[in-house]
């Protein structure tokens, strides 16, 4: 009978990850170490890298031990969006209601194309209706070019 060892392989790599996320946290450890035993002159780039890198331990391990959450809600729901993947597997949250709201470029392109080009003086209470207000933004090169107004081109 043979043996299957599949989660005593995710559970080696699963210490490999936290190892190295401890090196990648404590590699300017080890270097501030090496230049104190040296009695050399610590370089700013260490005690900077110290600086940064310690505190992200934390940060490493979040992704290391929601890693395979996340991996087996993957698994078994492939047709998810990745956020809403990982509201679900780490934080328990529900989020699927992202995936049936539109992106956003589609939510702002259809409000821009709702925008009014023109604006009639009449609406906005001037006394002259045949005249139009239009942002040279939303202007045709047809209208600039046939424009009266002084300062449009």
């Amino acid at each position: 009978m043979e043996k299957k060892r599949v989660h005593t392989m995710k559970t080696a790599w699963q210490g490999i990850r936290y190892v190295g996320a401890f090196l990648a946290s404590h590699v300017a450890l080890y270097v501030t170490t090496y230049y104190r035993f040296t009695k050399q002159a610590l370089p700013n780039w260490v005690v900077l890298m110290n600086i940064i890198l310690l505190p992200l331990l934390g940060v490493f391990n979040a992704f290391v031990y929601f890693r395979p959450r996340y991996i087996a809600f993957k698994e078994k729901n492939p047709d998810k969006s990745r956020i809403s993947r990982f509201g679900n597997a780490v934080f328990n949250v529900n989020l699927d209601y992202l995936e049936s709201s539109h992106s956003i470029k589609q939510r702002l392109s259809k409000t821009v194309r709702g925008l009014p080009t023109r604006m009639s003086r009449q609406s906005i209470g001037g006394d002259r209706a045949d005249s139009d207000l239009v942002s040279p933004l939303f202007q045709d090169e047809e209208d600039v070019e046939n424009s009266d107004e002084p300062g449009m081109v």
